[in-house]
């Protein structure tokens, strides 16, 4: 979720551009696009205004997590900080798919990874730095849509688990 375990995710991705906002505006940080995003996204005037935005106990994690839409935008019109703050996610979410893949032993096997979710229409930006770290460990492993919905998968698979315990017990 947003707290823990979203590594590379919207929500940590929107985290990270409004942490570089932060600093690109006390000095801490260089100067980046995703400013102005910010103050029009969460529509304040300056970016001392946004902790207050942000902070509001009527802000909710959709909200927060939609910013990494901005993050996008301005790392497609050439923000170095936005580009990095996707390459790192992209990074992110290799660890998590590496980790599955060593505790499965695949890392020899030639198999998808499926990209669900929003993060992954950043394309490049944060694909390509996630296939280049899956690969260090996985050579025959590719990125790839998903064959069905997320729920339609599930599905399919605890009904393929379901078959097989009661085919052992049969």
């Amino acid at each position: 979720g947003p707290i823990v375990g979203d590594e590379g995710g919207a929500s940590w991705i929107a985290r990270k551009g409004l942490q570089a906002v932060a600093r690109g505006a006390d000095g801490r940080g260089p100067v980046t696009l995703m400013t102005n995003a910010a103050l029009k996204y969460f529509r304040v005037e300056t970016a001392d205004d946004l902790s207050t935005a942000i902070y509001s106990p009527t802000m909710t994690n959709d909200r927060l997590a939609g910013f990494a839409r901005q993050v996008v935008r301005t790392a497609r019109a050439g923000d170095a900080v936005a580009t990095e703050i996707l390459e790192d996610g992209g990074r992110e979410l290799a660890t998590a798919a590496i980790a599955v893949i060593k505790k499965l032993r695949m890392e020899k096997d030639e198999f998808p990874i499926a990209c669900v979710g929003g993060v992954y229409g950043a394309g490049d930006l944060l694909l390509g730095a996630m296939q280049a770290q899956i690969k260090s460990v996985a050579k025959r492993a590719h990125l790839s849509q998903p064959l069905f919905p997320p729920v339609i998968a599930a599905a399919r698979i605890a009904h393929a688990h379901l078959r097989d315990e009661y085919a052992l017990a049969g």
